[in-house]
């Protein structure tokens, strides 16, 4: 058990910093975490990729639904389509597990208290999972009901403005859409804290939206920094191996590509949650005094 690091704000670079030191200490501890369900995913992925056409099967010019090719390529479209969808499904559990478990493993550690890979996965139960997975429904599913509506009556002014004056038209479309763009940034950040929320404070589905949003507000541009910066560095670390699955796919493997591609995502995910994480205590912190939280709970009064 390693000591408990004493809890105070940090500045973005800090954050960082501690990221990639709690994650190279706890190197095979995270990868482990990952590696439980992402290896069996990436075996599922590869076996998709086998048995999946590549390049995919296109129907000769004239073939009528009574062909021989007109069946067949229908036959190998539904079982792509099916091996696909299976694979899909099997990824967004096995992600939601992946990182609720790591959350907690990662969290663990940075606070000075004893974790196993095993013992990760086992303080999880299924409801945390299940509250992830219909928050990520919800957000989809609300998220894309209010988009469409938004497109829908941005398309409709642009429209009447047309037949007014084109320029305003145009000028409008450009100012709505980059405003709408904005949008999308400001509520995706302000709701990044959904797999912390649910893994550590035991969030439900809909109230850890507020929660995240709670946490953020008042720092946005703070948190904006932190998450557009981690997500720079992963891409970058991914763009090191990126060339070799280039190359996997380019001389027709798939199979390869879908094995590195797994290799690359037990080895780095772990980065990006490991910083989010820390950004996630270090505004519990700051607007809740986390620290104080945890002084009176290891010394009573």
């Amino acid at each position: 058990m390693s000591e408990a690091p004493q809890l105070q704000a940090r500045s973005v670079t800090d954050i960082i910093d501690a990221a990639f030191s709690l994650y190279r200490r706890n190197f095979a501890l995270f990868a482990g975490v990952v590696a439980v369900l992402g290896v069996p995913q990436t075996l599922i992925t590869m076996l998709v990729a086998a048995v999946t056409p590549h390049p995919a099967p296109i129907l000769p010019a004239g073939s009528g639904p009574s062909s021989r090719y007109f069946t067949e390529y229908l036959s190998t479209a539904a079982t792509s389509s099916a091996a696909s969808g299976a694979d899909g499904l099997i990824g967004v559990l096995f992600g939601a597990i992946i990182t609720l478990a790591l959350a907690r493993a990662i969290a663990a550690r940075y606070l000075g208290e004893p974790v196993t890979v095993l013992g990760a996965y086992r303080s999880l139960g299924f409801r945390p999972v299940g509250r992830l997975i219909l928050a990520g429904i919800f957000a989809v599913v609300a998220g894309g009901l209010a988009l469409a509506i938004l497109i829908g009556v941005g398309i409709l002014v642009i429209v009447v403005l047309n037949q007014v004056a084109l320029a305003a038209a145009v000028i409008f479309g450009i100012v709505y859409f980059l405003a709408l763009f904005a949008l999308i940034i400001y509520v995706s950040i302000s709701v990044v804290f959904l797999p912390q929320v649910i893994a550590l404070a035991g969030g439900g589905p809909v109230r850890s939206f507020p929660r995240s949003w709670l946490l953020i507000r008042g720092y946005w541009w703070r948190v904006f920094g932190c998450v557009l910066l981690l997500s720079l560095i992963t891409s970058i670390l991914t763009g090191i191996v990126g060339t070799i699955l280039i190359f996997a796919i380019a001389f027709g493997s798939p199979v390869l590509a879908a094995a590195i591609s797994g290799v690359v995502g037990i080895l780095l995910q772990p980065i990006q949650l490991t910083g989010m994480t820390l950004l996630y205590f270090d505004q519990r912190i700051r607007k809740e005094g986390f620290d104080l939280e945890l002084a009176l709970a290891a010394n009573p009064v």
